[in-house]
């Protein structure tokens, strides 16, 4: 790692500190560079505003999560169960990496259009990673997918549909109770819907 890389890395690991400290609003560029021991300017050099250096933290986040999904691929079982880990994992992931955040960040996560862009990426090794299982499944019989893309395609947008729910499903609309049967719906349907029956017994919950 060289010197900049080291020092851009720990710009974001402070900044990260005291955004879930203090609070984003609370935190300035100035109390950053003290926190880092540099000079505001050298914390400038590197990110022209507190936006962007937000941006980066949370691009961090996201590079964590990703990371952390992608260990699912290596575990053994057969497609099925290894959807369903993806599943609880992603779910999982972005609780923590919200409540990471601590209690002053309610916005942290707000501007959801830069936030989706910078999702791109981690949204794309998901897609990929689900490809790969389908891909799997269907080549050893377990899955009947005629295609794999589209399948792929719509367990992402399902999955990243219930992550709301999930982060809030204690003080949600629908209630704790009802959340579980939406989730547990879910995982019948990934089931019964992809599971190749000619091939194999169905799973009983």
């Amino acid at each position: 790692m060289t010197s900049t890389q080291h020092m851009r890395q720990r710009i974001v690991q402070m900044a990260h500190t005291l955004f879930v400290q203090q609070g984003v609003e609370e935190t300035t560029m100035v109390a950053i560079a003290e926190a880092v021991g540099c000079s505001r300017r050298t914390v400038y050099t590197y990110y022209k505003d507190k936006q962007a250096l937000l941006m980066a933290v949370i691009e961090r986040e996201i590079s964590l999560m990703s990371q952390s999904l992608s260990e699912v691929l290596s575990r053994p079982g057969d497609a099925i169960t290894k959807l369903l880990v993806l599943l609880d994992n992603h779910l999982q992931l972005i609780q923590k990496t919200v409540q990471r955040q601590g209690v002053h960040n309610a916005s942290f996560f707000s501007d959801s259009f830069n936030i989706e862009r910078l999702r791109l990426k981690y949204d794309q090794s998901e897609y990929d990673m689900l490809k790969r299982i389908l891909q799997e499944g269907h080549d050893r019989g377990e899955l009947l997918v005629p295609d794999i893309n589209s399948t792929a395609y719509l367990l992402l947008k399902s999955f990243k549909s219930l992550e709301a729910p999930y982060i809030n499903r204690y003080h949600h609309e629908y209630g704790k109770e009802d959340y579980l049967r939406i989730i547990a719906a879910m995982k019948q349907l990934l089931r019964q819907g992809l599971t190749n029956h000619a091939n194999t017994k169905p799973i009983t919950q």
